[in-house]
């Protein structure tokens, strides 16, 4: 039972050094690749600490000049707006003077039909087709012509207005965006790493499908401002045209108002003195049979 049971193997004393040495090597190896290995994470920590106080200062450089940039065109947002309000309060201004305009030539315009109907009324050679019928005719035909360019200018205006309103809408949801953005930029300029509620997004560092490009933002609101300051110069030539023709429509009428009463006067006269003349010969007829006999 004795010789079934081998002794361990045994060794000399070189091989126990030899050991001793293998490990000895061993560590120091393991040491030196730790020692490295801690050296190289040292210099990835600093050299990551650099790098992301170098990013976070080009960051914060980015948002101080989209800050800026948002805040000029948000400014230029805010006068074209003012520049449009008050285009269209001058333009509703104008509609209202068309209007009234309109609505003032509808009594002459019954009154110079009215005479003209009644003097239909004349009878025999009484009935004659004279320069105060040729003078109601065109005063008619004046007022008809006044009204019908007031009421296109009238249309003009209230289209106008219509497209002021609209680029209004335009500027003013362009100027929402803009205080929005600039809000989110505030926010995202002021975060430091020093606070407790941030966590890591992976969505944060996608690009929407439907971004832009900082130019195209630019251009987007530029155009904007252009079409809106085109139809503000727009406007302002049509309140130049609406004050010409309103004083123009108001001249036609008046001077062709004044034809007709001074050439109502010449044969209101001329009426008078057929009926004197008449008068003085029936005075005759009358008196000269009673002298007779």
């Amino acid at each position: 039972m004795a010789k079934l049971v081998s002794s361990p193997k045994k060794y000399l004393p070189s091989e126990w050094h030899n050991s001793n040495k293998l490990n000895y090597s061993s560590a120091e190896k393991e040491r030196a690749a730790a020692e490295r290995l801690r050296a190289e994470c040292v210099r990835l920590r600093r050299e990551t600490d650099a790098t992301i106080a170098r990013n976070q200062h080009d960051t914060a450089h980015k948002f101080s000049q989209r800050l800026r940039d948002v805040d000029f065109w948000k400014s230029e947002l805010q006068r074209k707006l003012a520049d449009n309000a008050s285009e269209t309060e001058v333009l509703v201004h104008r509609r209202e003077r068309l209007e009234e305009a309109l609505a003032s030539t509808q009594f002459p315009l019954e009154v110079a039909q009215t005479c003209l109907s009644l003097r239909q009324q004349r009878t025999a050679i009484d009935l004659v087709q004279d320069d105060v019928e040729m003078q109601l005719l065109k005063e008619v035909a004046v007022i008809e012509a006044v009204q019908d360019s007031l009421q296109k200018t009238l249309d003009q205006t209230v289209e106008q207005i219509r497209v002021l309103r609209s680029y209004k809408f335009k500027l003013e949801k362009d100027l929402r965006d803009k205080l929005g953005a600039q809000d989110i930029d505030t926010t995202c300029a002021g975060l430091t790493n020093d606070r407790r509620d941030l966590t890591y997004s992976p969505e944060a560092v996608k690009i929407q499908s439907n971004s832009v490009t900082p130019e195209h933002w630019a251009s987007l609101t530029d155009t904007n401002i252009a079409k809106a300051e085109e139809q503000c110069k727009a406007s302002a030539t049509l309140c130049g045209v609406i004050d010409s023709i309103l004083n123009q429509c108001s001249q036609d009428v008046e001077t062709q108002r004044g034809k007709v009463d001074l050439s109502l006067e010449k044969r209101a006269q001329e009426i008078a003195d057929a009926k004197k003349t008449l008068e003085q010969h029936l005075a005759k007829l009358v008196v000269g049979p009673g002298t007779i006999e």
